[in-house]
C-alpha cells in the first residue's frame, strides 16, 4: 500500500525561503539549514498530489539523496536546484486487499474512505450480489434471504462509517467518467441554484461540483468475494465457526 518512489526533479527555492545567500551556484550557510528548506520546497510541490504515471498519491518525504548546484533563471528572483529524493507514496495495486470506511451511497455505489483519500467507489457491480438500492433510505443492502412461502426477506445493510474489507479492482489515474458525470452535473445545479438566487457562479458553494485537480486518482474497488464487505457481517459470536455468508441485520 505504502512505497518509497524515487524522483528527481527542479526544485524552486523562493527567496523567502532561502536561508543562505547563493553565491557560483553554492548556497552559503548552514547545511542543515538548506536541506530544511529544500524539503520544505519538495513537500509544498508534491504532498497529497497524485505523482503523474505512477497511479501513486504522495503522501510524505522521505530521504532527500541529492541537493545540486543552485541556479538562477534571468527575471527571476527564485533559487533552481536539482534535487534526488524519495517520495513515501500510496500506491494501491490490482487485488490487494485493504480496510476502510463507508462515506457515503448512491444508487451508482458505495463510496469509501481511508480518511487521508477519499476517491474510492465500489459500483454497483461490484457489490456482493444480490444487491439493491433502497432509495427511500438512501443505503445499500444486501438480500441475505429472499424469503418466499410467506417468509419475509433479510438483508443486510451497508451504513455510512461502518469499516469495511475491500479488494482494488482499478486504479485509474484521472477522474473517473462517474466522477466526471456527477461532477458535471453537480455544477450545473450549482450555477441553477446561483441563477435563481442572484449569486455568481464561483459563490461560496459553486466549487463543490468540481473536482479537485490534486486527487486526480479514482480506486475502483469490489466486495465481490468472500470476507469483503463489511467487517461487522463477518464478526463472529463466541465459539462460532468462520462463515464467508454475510449475517442478516
Amino acid at each position: 500500500m505504502f512505497e518509497l518512489l524515487e524522483v528527481q526533479d527542479l526544485i524552486e527555492l523562493r527567496p523567502d525561503a532561502m536561508p543562505t545567500r547563493v553565491v557560483d551556484g553554492m548556497p552559503l550557510g548552514d547545511d542543515s539549514t538548506v536541506a530544511t528548506a529544500v524539503e520544505a520546497s519538495i513537500q509544498s510541490k508534491y504532498a497529497f498530489k497524485v505523482i503523474a504515471g505512477a497511479n501513486a498519491l504522495c503522501v510524505g518525504v522521505g530521504e532527500v539523496c541529492r541537493v545540486g548546484l543552485a541556479r538562477l533563471a534571468p527575471g527571476s528572483p527564485s533559487a533552481w536546484v536539482g534535487v534526488t529524493f524519495n517520495l513515501v507514496v500510496f500506491r494501491p495495486r490490482t487485488n490487494e486487499r485493504l480496510k476502510g470506511r463507508i462515506a457515503r451511497q448512491d444508487a451508482h455505489g458505495v463510496y469509501l474512505t481511508l480518511d487521508f483519500f477519499d476517491h474510492i467507489i465500489v459500483p454497483a457491480h461490484l457489490l456482493k450480489e444480490p444487491s439493491e438500492f433502497d432509495a427511500a433510505r438512501r443505503r445499500w443492502r444486501y438480500v441475505a434471504d429472499e424469503g418466499g412461502d410467506g417468509a419475509k426477506p433479510s438483508y443486510a445493510e451497508y451504513v455510512d462509517g461502518e469499516a469495511v474489507t475491500f479488494a482494488v479492482h482499478a486504479v485509474i489515474e484521472g477522474a473517473s467518467e462517474l466522477e466526471r458525470t456527477q461532477a458535471a452535473a453537480q455544477a450545473m445545479a450549482n450555477e441553477k441554484g446561483a441563477a435563481s438566487s442572484g449569486a455568481g457562479a464561483n459563490g461560496a458553494d459553486g466549487g463543490k461540483g468540481t473536482l479537485p485537480g490534486s486527487l486526480a486518482m479514482t480506486v475502483q474497488a469490489s466486495f465481490v468475494d468472500p470476507g469483503l464487505g463489511p467487517v461487522a457481517w463477518f464478526e463472529l459470536d463466541a465459539g462460532a465457526d468462520a462463515d464467508d455468508s454475510p449475517a442478516a441485520a
